[in-house]
C-alpha cells in the first residue's frame, strides 16, 4: 500500500477512541504521530467546513479554507493553551474564511472574467450577512460561554462528554450553555436576526468527503503546495502580529523607562562604557539560525532545521533554551521538544560510550561535576559507570546537573522514597523472624543509596529534608565500600557529610567515618574539633576519630585541645559497660524484632555485666587520641578503653565512641591526663 493511500486510510478509517482532544493535542506534539492528528480532523471537521462554508459561497474556497485551518493547527499545536480545542477551531476557520474571502475579492478586481474559476456555490440558508453576524456575535461571547455552545451545539457532544472535555461538573457545563444560549439569541435580536434561524444556520448538517480529507492529509504533511499552505502562512503570521502588538506596547513601555533612568544617571558628554561582546562560536551561531528556521512556513525548512538541531546535540542547547523564550508559539514547542531529545540522545550516548578502562573524559555536563566531588581515578570511573548503569539514577543525575536549584526537590523526594523502603524492609525482617518460610527481604541496590548521597552534595539539599529522615542512610553502605568503587564512595559520602548539620545525621555520619575508616573526612574532622561553637560529644568524637585516622602531623593538635581550659570541663554522665555488652544487645535487639523479653532477662543480664557510672570531657578524648595516634595504649594509662570490653582485643571499632571514654572521678581523670602528657613528651624526646 502507497504512503498515500496509508495516510487516506488513517484518515478515513472509523478509529473510535476514549483520549481527550487535549490527550490527543498532546499525543501529536510529541510524536507528530498521523493517527492522533486525523483523530482531531475527524472530530471538527464537520464543524470547521460548515463556519468555512457559511463565510465562502464558493464550494473551492471553502476546501481552501479548511485544509488551511488544520495546516495552522500543526504548525500552532504547542500554542494552544486549556483543553477546547473546538472553541480554537471555531475562531481559526471564521478568521481564514473571513482572510479568503478578502483575497479572493482582491484577486477578482485584477483578473479577466474569462479567467475567473465558475463559481460552484452550495445551497446555504442564509446569506453572508447573516454568516457574518451569527460568527461574529458567537465570538464575542465570554470564553466559558463560547467554549460551552461550541461542544454542545457545533460539535453535538452530550453534556456529559462536553463536561468532561472541559473538566467541569456536568451541572456547571449545563448553567454554562443556557447563559450561552439567553446571550446570543438577545444579542442576535439587537441585531435583527431571529435566533431560531441563527440556530438552524449553526447546525446545518455538513459532510467531510474522502477527498478532502485526502487533501488535507497531504496539505498538513506538506506533500503538496497549495493556495491551502499559503493561506495557512498568512494566518500564522497574523497570529504572531496579533500576540506581538501587546508585547511591543509593554516593550516600547519599558524602553521609555530604562531611557528615563539613563537620561537621569548619565550626562549627555559621558555617555556609559559599552563593551563589544566576544564573537560567539561558530556553532551557537549555527544553531541560533536553526532555531528561526523552526518557525519558517515551509514544512521540509522545518523539519530540516529540527533534524540538524538535533545533530548538533548539547552545543545547541543554549540556542534552543533561547528559543524556548520566543514569541513564536511553534518555535517554542519545537525547541522544548529538541531540548528533551537531545538530553536523551547525550545521556545514550554516555552510557554507551563510557569505558571504565580508558582515561578519556566524556563530554557531559554530569561527569564534568562528577569528577569534581569523587575524583577522577579508577574508583570514580566504576563508580559512575554503576551510577549510570539505571535508568532512574542517570535521570536524577542530569536533571539536577542542568538545574542545581532542583536539588533540594529531588534530594528530598528521593530521600522519602528510600525511608518509605526502609521500613517496608523492616516489617519483612520481623516477618522473617516471626515465620522462617517468609520471603528473605532483598536491598535495594548499593548506588541507590549513592546516587541520593550524591543529590545531598549539591548545597539547595541541606535542610531540605524534615524529620531526621537522613539518619537512614547507609543501609547498602558496606556493599558500596567492599567494591573498586570504595575510595570514591568515601569520596562522596565527605562531600554530603560536609553539608549536614542535623544532630542526629551528623551523630550517625561520625560512626560511619569511625566504622569504615573514612581517612577522607581528616579535613572535616580538623574544623568539628577546634569549633567551640559545636556540641561537646561531636568534638570528642573528632578528636577520637583523629586518633584513629590522622597523621603524626595531627599529635600537635590534639595535645593543643587537650590542654585548653574549656576543653577540660567534665560533660554529662555516662554509664559504661565494661562486660556483658554482647548480651544486652543481643536482648535490645529481640525487642526490636517483636520478641518477648522479660523483667527476669534484663535483670540476669545487668547482673552479669560490669557497669561503671562516669563522666567525659573533650580532653578526655583529646589526650586517649593522641596517645593511641603516637602508637600507644590509652588503658595501659588509666583510660577506659575497649580493648577490656568482653575480654576484647585492642583497638577495636568502638574506640571512635565518646560514649565509652570518661572517668569516674576527678582523681582518676587526672592521673590519667599526666599519664598521657609524660608519656607523650617522652615518645617526643
Amino acid at each position: 500500500m502507497s504512503h498515500t493511500a496509508v495516510a487516506l486510510a488513517r484518515f478515513i478509517a472509523p478509529r473510535p477512541t476514549s483520549a481527550s482532544d487535549a490527550a490527543l493535542l498532546r499525543t501529536f506534539i510529541a510524536s507528530r504521530t498521523d493517527d492522533a492528528f486525523a483523530e482531531l480532523v475527524r472530530r471538527h471537521g464537520p464543524m470547521v467546513l460548515a463556519v468555512c462554508h457559511r463565510v465562502l459561497t464558493d464550494e473551492h474556497d471553502a476546501e481552501d479554507a479548511f485544509q488551511a485551518v488544520f495546516i495552522v493547527l500543526a504548525r500552532k499545536a504547542g500554542a494552544i493553551r486549556g483543553s477546547n480545542i473546538a472553541a480554537w477551531l471555531h475562531g481559526v476557520a471564521a478568521r481564514t474564511a473571513k482572510g479568503v474571502r478578502v483575497m479572493r475579492e482582491r484577486r477578482q478586481k485584477h483578473e479577466r472574467a474569462s479567467r475567473v474559476r465558475p463559481s460552484t456555490e452550495i445551497p446555504a440558508p442564509a446569506d453572508h450577512a447573516l454568516a457574518n453576524v451569527i460568527d461574529e456575535e458567537l465570538a464575542s461571547l465570554p470564553e466559558s460561554h463560547r467554549e460551552a455552545i461550541i461542544l454542545c451545539e457545533l460539535r453535538g457532544l452530550s453534556r456529559k462528554r462536553a463536561a468532561t472535555e472541559l473538566g467541569i461538573p456536568e451541572g456547571t457545563l449545563s448553567s454554562r450553555l443556557a447563559g450561552a444560549k439567553r446571550k446570543l439569541a438577545e444579542r442576535l435580536s439587537a441585531r435583527g436576526v431571529a435566533p431560531a434561524l441563527a440556530l438552524g444556520t449553526l447546525l446545518a448538517p455538513v459532510t467531510v468527503s474522502a477527498r478532502l480529507l485526502q487533501t488535507t492529509a497531504a496539505a498538513v504533511r506538506g506533500a503538496a503546495g497549495s493556495a491551502a499552505s499559503a493561506t495557512a502562512a498568512t494566518v500564522v503570521k497574523a497570529m504572531l502580529f496579533d500576540q506581538l502588538r501587546s508585547a511591543a506596547l509593554a516593550a516600547a513601555v519599558c524602553l521609555t523607562v530604562v531611557c528615563g533612568g539613563l537620561a537621569v544617571t548619565h550626562s549627555s558628554d559621558s555617555p556609559p562604557e559599552v563593551k563589544a561582546p566576544a564573537p560567539a562560536p561558530r556553532f551557537v551561531e549555527d544553531a541560533a539560525g536553526l532555531v528561526t528556521k523552526l518557525g519558517s512556513g515551509d514544512f521540509a525548512e522545518r523539519e530540516a532545521a529540527h533534524k540538524s538541531l538535533r545533530g548538533i546535540g548539547l552545543k545547541a542547547e543554549p540556542a534552543l533554551r533561547a528559543g524556548a523564550r520566543s514569541e513564536d508559539p511553534e518555535v517554542r514547542t519545537r525547541c522544548a521538544t529538541l531540548l528533551i531529545a537531545i538530553r536523551k540522545d547525550a545521556l545514550d550516548a554516555l552510557v554507551k560510550s563510557f569505558d571504565t578502562a580508558k582515561d578519556t573524559e566524556p563530554d557531559h555536563p554530569i561527569w564534568a561535576r562528577f569528577k569534581t566531588i569523587a575524583g577522577r581515578d579508577r574508583a570514580a570511573r566504576v563508580l559512575f559507570a554503576e551510577l549510570i548503569s539505571d535508568p532512574h539514577r542517570r535521570q536524577l543525575l542530569d536533571d539536577v546537573a542542568r538545574d542545581p536549584d532542583r536539588a533540594g526537590t529531588l534530594y528530598s523526594g528521593e530521600i522519602k522514597a528510600y525511608c518509605v523502603h526502609v521500613q517496608k524492609l523492616w516489617q519483612k525482617q520481623l516477618d522473617r523472624v516471626n515465620n522462617s518460610k517468609a520471603p528473605e527481604p532483598q536491598e535495594r541496590p548499593w548506588a541507590d543509596e549513592l546516587v541520593i548521597l550524591y543529590l545531598g552534595t549539591y548545597p539547595r539539599s541541606a535542610g531540605a529534608v524534615p524529620d531526621n529522615l537522613e539518619n537512614q542512610l547507609f543501609r547498602t553502605w558496606d556493599a558500596a565500600l567492599a567494591g573498586p568503587a570504595g575510595p570514591a564512595a568515601r569520596r562522596v559520602f565527605t562531600a554530603w557529610f560536609a553539608l549536614r548539620d542535623n544532630e542526629l545525621v551528623v551523630e550517625g555520619g561520625l560512626n560511619k567515618i569511625g566504622r569504615d575508616r573514612v581517612a577522607e573526612a581528616l579535613p572535616l574532622l580538623r574544623k568539628l574539633i577546634v569549633d567551640e561553637k559545636a556540641e561537646p560529644d561531636r568534638r570528642s568524637q573528632a578528636a577520637l576519630l583523629i586518633g584513629m585516622l590522622g597523621t603524626k602531623d595531627d599529635l600537635s593538635l590534639l595535645r593543643r585541645v587537650a590542654e585548653s581550659k574549656e576543653a577540660n570541663k567534665p560533660r554529662e554522665r555516662w554509664s559504661v559497660i565494661l562486660k556483658g555488652r554482647e548480651e544486652l544487645n543481643f536482648l535490645w535487639h529481640g525487642v526490636k524484632f517483636g520478641e518477648k523479653v522479660s523483667q527476669e532477662q534484663w535483670a540476669e543480664a545487668w547482673k552479669k555485666a560490669d557497669v561503671r557510672e562516669g563522666d567525659r570531657s573533650i580532653a578526655d578524648c583529646a589526650w586517649a587520641a593522641a596517645v593511641k595516634l603516637a602508637g600507644g595504649k590509652p588503658a595501659e594509662l588509666g583510660f577506659l578503653h575497649p580493648h577490656i570490653l568482653d575480654g576484647g582485643k585492642p583497638d577495636t571499632d568502638w574506640f571512635y565512641s565518646p560514649r565509652i571514654h570518661g572517668f569516674p572521678d576527678a582523681k582518676s581523670r587526672s592521673a590519667a591526663h599526666k599519664k598521657a602528657s609524660e608519656w607523650l613528651d617522652e615518645r617526643k624526646q
